[in-house]
């Protein structure tokens, strides 16, 4: 029972986020340092994680092709296929953004999705609801999502606005989210550093 209580005290002072704001910081986290990421950067980031998320894409259709034409399995390996594909479209960006606050793509170049006004890491439901955004808002819109930033007086994607997030390059090694993706993949291995 106690632990229980204890797990709700934590999601609750995840949720309320900064100042009793529903979307903002994580309460009690130490700022982040870095700065504003470029264009480029991001563009790179975005880039990978295309690469990365399509790749996984098709890999399960590939598999899918090859165990359909076994007759016991034939047809459902499609159906498969494609919630496979749905499940990895919709929750890439929210997954990886609520862990590790940022994608693998921005992980490799360095960045990392924080709040707005305090630099802290943002809380999990403002980056699920960012990647959210993302993985529905562009393709429906083509990327204007982030060309908006172009349009904005402050520089914002729609994402970044909404959600009141930014993305900073990283300047300390401890706060990379590489470095923790890195751990968690060893540690999942059974690779002991």
């Amino acid at each position: 029972m106690c632990h229980n209580k204890s797990a709700r005290r934590i999601w609750r002072s995840r949720r309320s986020g900064a100042n009793g704001e529903r979307l903002g910081a994580r309460v009690n986290a130490e700022p982040i340092e870095g700065y504003e990421a470029e264009d480029l950067a991001r563009l790179m980031a975005l880039l990978i994680d295309f690469l990365f998320a399509g790749g996984t894409i098709s890999v399960v259709y590939v598999m899918a092709a090859t165990l359909s034409q076994i007759p016991v399995i034939g047809g459902g390996v499609i159906f498969i296929a494609l919630t496979a594909n749905a499940v990895i479209g919709i929750g890439y960006w929210p997954l990886f953004y609520a862990v590790y606050g940022a994608s693998p793509g921005k992980a490799v170049m360095g960045l990392r999705i924080v709040d707005r006004k305090t630099s802290q890491p943002a809380a999990n439901e403002t980056m699920v609801i960012r990647g959210l955004m993302q993985a529905f808002l562009s393709p429906v819109f083509v990327g204007a999502i982030y060309w908006w930033k172009y349009l904005d007086s402050d520089g914002l994607t729609v994402h970044d606005r909404v959600t009141q997030t930014k993305v900073l390059v990283v300047t300390n090694p401890a706060d990379s989210p590489l470095l923790r993706m890195r751990r968690d993949l060893l540690a999942a291995l059974g690779i002991r550093r």
